[in-house]
């Protein structure tokens, strides 16, 4: 049985949590962004992911108009940063 990608990402010690809210649109719309976070974000965690870090998603109503490589590219970017600014000692969010 194919092992599915969530359970993948969880087994490195990765977890996602997405979270739009009801300001963004009706429910449609709503599932409709966070499938195509899911989407993004199984393309991009893969390389960008840390294992035992935590992410949330915050989806917005530009999700459902934005091209799909626009978004894979647009948190690919974000990640790298994320990651990139937490190695330098003296950050704002302190040391670790």
């Amino acid at each position: 049985m194919r092992e599915r990608r969530e359970e993948k990402l969880a087994a490195a010690g990765v977890r996602v949590g997405y979270t739009v809210t009801k300001k963004t649109g009706n429910a449609v719309e709503r599932n409709r962004i966070k499938r195509r976070m899911r989407a993004v974000v199984h393309q991009v965690m893969p390389i960008y992911a840390k294992q035992t870090h935590d992410y949330v998603l915050i989806g917005k109503r530009a999700a459902l108009n934005t091209e799909f490589k626009t978004m894979v590219a647009e948190l690919g970017s974000s990640l790298s940063r994320v990651h990139q600014n937490s190695n330098k000692s003296g950050t704002k969010y302190g040391k670790q």
